[in-house]
C-alpha cells in the first residue's frame, strides 16, 4: 500500500466561539496519540469548543486532539468527540471533501445512555453539511473506509520540495512542483506542535511570530499519496 492518508476537516460552533478540528486515516498512525501525525488541542478559559479525546498511556500528558488520525481499516473506523463549555452546538463539514468510497456517518450521543456514549440515529455525511447537537458530544463512522481510496489511475506524483532560505531568520518560503492539496505541521526539536496549515498551491510561506525561538524545527508536508518531513533552522 505505501503512504497513505486521507482526511476531513470539521467545525465546530457554539454561538459565535469555533473550533477547526480534523479527522482522518494515515499509515503511519495508531489509535493513540501520534507525534508529527496528531495534534493536541488546549481548550481557551471560556466558551465553547470541541476536541477528539484520547487516553494513551504511553503520552499521558495529551488528552484532547484537534486532529486525529486512524491507521487505515477495510472494516470501520470510529472518532468519539465532545463538547464543552457551551450549549446548543453545531457540527459543519464538505460531503465533496469525503474520499469516493467509502460511508460516512455522525450522530449525537443519546442523553439517556450517558456515561455509556450510545448513537441512537446516524446521519449520511454525504447526504448532508451539518449537524446540531444538544448533547455533549457524539461519533463519527467511517465504514469501508478506504485504504484504496486514490485510485491508481490518479495517484498524484510526489511533489518536489524547495525551501529557501534554511537557515532563515525572518520567513521562510516552501516550495512544490507540482503544486499540492495538502497539509504542513510544524513542530518543534522534542515534538510538540507549532502550527498547522492547509496547502493549496505551489507556495507555503511561514514566518514566525515573536513567540518562537531560534532553533531547530521540523515540517511534515503530506498530500494525497505521499509524506515528507524537512529540517528548518530558524536564527533570529
Amino acid at each position: 500500500m505505501g503512504f497513505f492518508r486521507w482526511w476531513e476537516d470539521i467545525t465546530v460552533e457554539c454561538g459565535t466561539d469555533i473550533t477547526a478540528m480534523t479527522f482522518g486515516v494515515d499509515s503511519l498512525a495508531t489509535d493513540g496519540y501520534d507525534p508529527y501525525i496528531d495534534v493536541p488541542f488546549f481548550p481557551s478559559p471560556s466558551g465553547g469548543y470541541g476536541y477528539f479525546p484520547i487516553d494513551d498511556s504511553l503520552h499521558p500528558g495529551y488528552s484532547m486532539l484537534s486532529i486525529d488520525y486512524r491507521f487505515p481499516s477495510a472494516d470501520e473506523i470510529v472518532w468519539d468527540f465532545s463538547l464543552a463549555g457551551g450549549v446548543g452546538f453545531v457540527v459543519r463539514w464538505e460531503p465533496d471533501d469525503l474520499p469516493d468510497s467509502g460511508d460516512y456517518y455522525i450522530g449525537a450521543y443519546d442523553a439517556d445512555s450517558l456515561p455509556d456514549l450510545v448513537v441512537d440515529e446516524w446521519l449520511d455525511m454525504r447526504s448532508a453539511d451539518s449537524m446540531a447537537i444538544l448533547v455533549l458530544g457524539g461519533r463519527i463512522r467511517a465504514v469501508g473506509s478506504p485504504i484504496y481510496g486514490i485510485a491508481e489511475a490518479r495517484r498524484p506524483v510526489a511533489p518536489s520540495i524547495s525551501i529557501s532560505p534554511n537557515p532563515f531568520n525572518a520567513r521562510v518560503s516552501v516550495e512544490f512542483d507540482p503544486p499540492i492539496r495538502g497539509r504542513v505541521q510544524i513542530f518543534d526539536i522534542d515534538g510538540r506542535p507549532i502550527i498547522e496549515s492547509k496547502i493549496v498551491g505551489a507556495n507555503w510561506l511561514w514566518q514566525p511570530d515573536e513567540s518562537i525561538g531560534s532553533g531547530i524545527y521540523f515540517m511534515r508536508i503530506f498530500g494525497e499519496g505521499f509524506s515528507a518531513i524537512r529540517k528548518l533552522i530558524f536564527l533570529k
